[in-house]
């Protein structure tokens, strides 16, 4: 392959800039011309260049108005200056966008709130009015709880199942505690949907005396598993902890060794 055949052709380089146009024009729709200007004032302000923030500060000047933005900004950059704004969780300081964003949350009603801030996890159809929403920031997740428990719903049901093998065991008299850590590669989960950087644990399991009285003599195979069907719960430090209602043991089959694997334990056997 020759270098003019790497090099975009006049073709590429104008479907390029024909993309790049749809998305300025798609961000211009959120507000009447003559607003556009103050919208990328208030983004670079912000220091926000990505498409979706902006989408968002457009939706804020077009619904609230440009006198509320502007007031909001200038309180983010007083509290810039002053030394920022940490995370709920403390782990850093927020961006200036990010002061921005928060600060608009706690002054709107939830109606409005709720038109600018609303995550999805679909696109949506090209409208001035449904835009894709921003993505959900997992460093400022804890933002929207409190938005969320305006109105929690309730559950009918809540079930977890465990399986594998107990770290520890704790026999009391009235209870039977095990503790187990999820030491396997995390499963698939669908695309949108959050996935921790690493699993957690040990988890804590409490079991009644006669559901371990079934299953105990079961562990002494190394091919065995429990299966624990329950409830759960996070205690004072913020672990999960289950609470059996169903426990059962299933045999299962051990992985099959790869040849070094045999060849080293022939080894030690020898």
């Amino acid at each position: 392959m020759t270098d003019n055949e790497n090099q975009p052709t006049p073709e590429t380089q104008d479907a390029g800039e024909e993309s790049k146009q749809r998305q300025k024009n798609k961000k211009r729709m959120l507000v009447p011309p003559e607003m556009w200007a103050d919208v990328q004032r208030i983004s670079k302000a912000l220091k926000e260049t990505d498409r979706k923030p902006q989408i968002q500060i457009a939706k804020i000047v077009r619904i609230c108005g440009l006198e509320f933005a502007d007031a909001v900004l200038a309180e983010t950059l007083e509290i810039e200056e002053s030394g920022g704004m940490m995370l709920m969780d403390g782990s850093r300081r927020r961006t200036t966008g990010g002061i921005f964003f928060y600060l608009c949350r706690q002054k709107l009603e939830p109606p409005i709130r709720d038109q600018i801030f609303q995550y999805r996890w679909s696109r949506v159809p090209d409208d001035p009015n449904t835009v894709d929403q921003p993505e959900l920031d997992w460093d400022e997740r804890t933002e929207i709880f409190p938005v969320l428990m305006e109105a929690p719903g309730q559950t009918d049901n809540i079930k977890a199942t465990i399986i594998g093998r107990p770290d520890s065991v704790e026999a009391q008299e009235d209870v039977v505690v095990l503790t187990i850590t999820h030491d396997a590669p995390l499963p698939t989960v669908p695309r949108g949907v959050p996935v921790p950087a690493e699993a957690t644990g040990p988890h804590t399991v409490y079991v009644s005396p006669e559901q371990w009285e079934k299953v105990e003599a079961t562990l002494k195979k190394d091919t065995v598993k429990l299966h624990i069907e329950g409830i759960f719960n996070c205690d004072e430090q913020g672990k999960v902890t289950f609470y059996a209602t169903d426990v059962t043991s299933k045999q299962y089959n051990l992985p099959k060794k790869s040849a070094q694997e045999k060849s080293e334990a022939d080894t030690e056997a020898e």
